[in-house]
């Protein structure tokens, strides 16, 4: 039995540009040894796709995935109908553009297996492959790979600190707003730092934690993913233990006792 994908695959054989082994090998190998040498012209190692394969398995393992390769390895997969990570033990399975590259190779050594490939007209990556055993009981595997995407160039080192400081000079009106009290039981000292910078800890005083959690968030949706997107990596200073004394003096918070 095959899937709505499998059909799919079938028609896009017929169309330009597609190729199936029920032609001599040696021109199916000719195309496929033409079609990996363009791609890897493009030196294209770090990028995202969409990746989705047909078979009889498990349905985590037959979802559509974005899958992010980095450096010609795969660093992350995530399923696209709910942006959750795929499980360890599924992610073994996605395969880079150059592993279905090698994978097509291994299915034309098998004289057993029709194999259907389509690549795409401009990047030369395979869009679908279709293998299928003639007489074979629910043996075909199809993989379909879409949306291909080079990665983004990682940030330099003072773009990636330029991006720290915003996000912490975003997060320090909302501590210096929030210093009043009225008695020492106003004030807390709550963690000043987010996933792309980090200054320990903040005293705030009344209506202080509220803000500064508000303010961190924003800061994580819009500067920190700017961060993380770019490759940036955070090296956290070390930190003090805060305080756990806390005083309100002449209206404001404090670790200092009045004198």
């Amino acid at each position: 039995m095959r899937t709505l994908l499998g059909s799919l695959i079938v028609v896009a054989a017929l169309a330009p540009g597609c190729f199936t082994s029920s032609s001599p090998t040696s021109r199916a190998r000719a195309e496929l040894a033409r079609q990996r040498a363009l791609f890897e012209q493009a030196g294209l190692t770090s990028y995202t796709m969409t990746e989705q394969q047909s078979c009889f398995c498990a349905p985590d393992t037959t979802a559509a995935m974005r899958v992010t390769v980095t450096d010609g390895s795969v660093a992350s997969a995530v399923y696209v109908a709910d942006g959750k990570t795929v499980p360890a033990n599924v992610r073994t399975g996605v395969r880079t553009i150059a592993e279905v590259f090698d994978l097509i190779d291994q299915q034309l050594d098998d004289g057993h297996t029709v194999v259907t490939v389509s690549y795409d007209p401009v990047l030369h990556y395979p869009t679908v492959m279709q293998s299928e055993v003639p007489d074979g009981l629910d043996s075909g595997l199809d993989i379909s790979l879409s949306d291909l995407r080079a990665a983004p160039a990682p940030l330099s080192k003072d773009a990636c600190r330029a991006i720290e400081q915003a996000a912490r000079a975003e997060v320090v009106p909302a501590v210096d707003a929030h210093v009043a009290c009225k008695v020492a039981s106003d004030c807390s000292t709550e963690r000043f730092g987010a996933s792309c910078f980090e200054s320990c800890y903040a005293i705030v005083g009344t209506g202080g934690a509220a803000a500064l959690d508000a303010a961190l968030t924003t800061v994580e949706d819009t500067q920190c993913k700017a961060y993380h997107a770019g490759g940036c990596t955070l090296i956290p200073p070390p930190c003090v233990p805060p305080a756990t004394q806390l005083y309100c003096t002449a209206g404001a918070c404090t670790r200092v006792p009045p004198t």
